[in-house]
């Protein structure tokens, strides 16, 4: 009998009880210190268009010779690396060793990693360096190239041109 006087008053409290809609929905989920709702409109900025970035184009080789002026080998090698603004270039036999460097501080692991490639030339591997063979007196080498920008085929050609007439000048 309890349970049925209990279920009958709290029936009859809730059907007194109408849904709150609209105001006074967000009103009685308000304390009475709080200020009305007012709708935010978000500020959208307009697009900014941006221009694609352009590639990058090697600057132009310098008319500088590699081989006069030059005190040795690395001498040239350093100038080398200048004249195409490398970031590092090594000259490595195929047994893993280096012949010549720009000095950068990868040479050795250079020499160790990509002596042994005799790859076609100017084909970029990982790593971010250009690799390409030549030959000097029965010897093959191979040319490692650390680019601070993709190198175009040509520039891959004058670049082994070069190491070719700095060979033939110190060896």
């Amino acid at each position: 009998m309890i349970i049925v006087t209990i279920v009958y008053l709290w029936s009859r409290s809730r059907a007194g009880r109408t849904p709150a809609t609209g105001k006074e929905a967000a009103r009685s989920r308000r304390f009475d210190y709080q200020p009305a709702a007012r709708p935010v409109t978000p500020r959208i900025r307009p697009p900014v268009p941006r221009q694609p970035p352009s590639p990058a184009t090697p600057p132009m080789p310098a008319a500088v010779s590699v081989v006069d002026g030059r005190t040795d080998i690395t001498d040239s090698t350093r100038a080398l690396a200048e004249k195409y603004s490398l970031a590092g270039f090594t000259l490595a036999t195929t047994d893993g060793l280096v012949f010549s460097t720009s000095g950068n501080p990868t040479a050795t692991e250079d020499a160790a990693q990509y002596g042994g490639i005799v790859p076609p030339d100017g084909i970029p591997e990982e790593g971010g360096v250009t690799l390409f063979s030549l030959t000097h007196q029965g010897t093959s080498l191979t040319g490692v190239i650390r680019p601070d920008r993709p190198l175009k085929r040509d520039v891959i050609r004058s670049i082994r041109k070069d190491t070719q007439e700095i060979l033939n000048r110190w060896i």
